[in-house]
């Protein structure tokens, strides 16, 4: 199944490119899609705030799917055509084991990577069974399988913000 999650503090209309984001976001779920022939795709989208009190949109693409071989990280987001990687499957154990030879991400992330860059914005990878970066809100669930890749992006968005100081407004 696939699900998407918004968190309530993510505004209802931005000032941002709502294109590049809306092709962003179907490029991750394409491709995880395509990897995932058993389990789960989750899409969250969030509104973190940084240290500076900058505001983000905050898209992570969860799924279940085979784990993606650490030699083909660097080429991730970069464009490919049709490299074969290989792909393995969750045991019962909760562990993974080699199963096929699979395509690859082709144009999806590179075009993801070119959007969001566009935008000021960040992306990037890293394996589902690894918390690196990750700090959920306490009512995200992710999947308890030790398999899957979690495909993120996030770019900087403007908040209105009333300013008490001469009744301007301030974004930030």
């Amino acid at each position: 199944p696939v699900t998407i999650q918004v968190d309530p503090d993510v505004p209802k209309e931005l000032p941002i490119d709502e294109l590049k984001i809306f092709r962003s976001a179907v490029n991750l779920l394409s491709n995880a899609c395509k990897r995932t022939l058993a389990g789960s795709i989750q899409l969250n989208i969030r509104k973190p705030t940084d240290e500076e009190g900058f505001h983000y949109l905050l898209f992570e693409c969860i799924d279940t799917a085979p784990d993606v071989p650490v030699e083909h990280y660097p080429l991730l987001f970069k464009p490919t055509d049709y490299d074969d990687v290989s792909c393995i499957k969750p045991t019962s154990n909760g562990g993974c084991e080699p199963i096929c030879q699979a395509q690859s991400t082709g144009l999806g992330l590179y075009s993801v990577a070119v959007h969001i860059g566009s935008l000021g914005g960040e992306y990037g990878f890293r394996p589902l069974n690894t918390t690196s970066g990750l700090n959920p809100p306490s009512d995200m669930k992710l999947p308890a399988s030790s398999c899957g890749s979690i495909f993120w992006f996030k770019v900087p968005i403007l908040l209105r913000k009333p300013s008490r100081a001469l009744g301007t407004t301030t974004y930030r």
